[in-house]
């Protein structure tokens, strides 16, 4: 279960630094390309320059926030396996629990 935890935190380590690399270049590219096709004065491209980054950037967030929802179910479903198994172990505590009283009370009835 470790190994498979320690995979899905890599993995995600690994994405989130991409998302953060995409987060940090492309608005400067998007930017520079605008501002290109604008400084040239080719105004059938800077009209396309507008329409092709503001679709670019409308899909990059839409694939972030899945990204970023698969994730948080992936962190919830870890609570629920951790909550489950800190239950099994509270279970089984309160069941040696009652062991060793049953055992030392029987040990008490037999001794007087």
């Amino acid at each position: 279960m470790t190994d498979n935890l320690d995979k899905k935190a890599s993995r995600t380590a690994n994405q989130a630094k991409w998302w953060k690399y995409t987060a940090w270049t492309l608005p400067f590219s998007a930017l520079a390309f605008i501002a290109f096709a604008y400084f040239i004065g080719l105004d059938g491209w800077y009209s396309q320059a507008i329409v092709i980054t503001v679709t670019f950037f409308f899909t990059a967030s839409v694939l972030w926030w899945w990204w970023a929802l698969h994730k948080i179910v992936d962190i919830m479903k870890g609570i629920e396996v951790t909550a489950n198994r800190l239950q099994s172990i509270k279970n089984h505590i309160q069941e040696f629990k009652n062991i060793f009283k049953d055992d030392n009370d029987s040990d008490r009835k037999r001794r007087e």
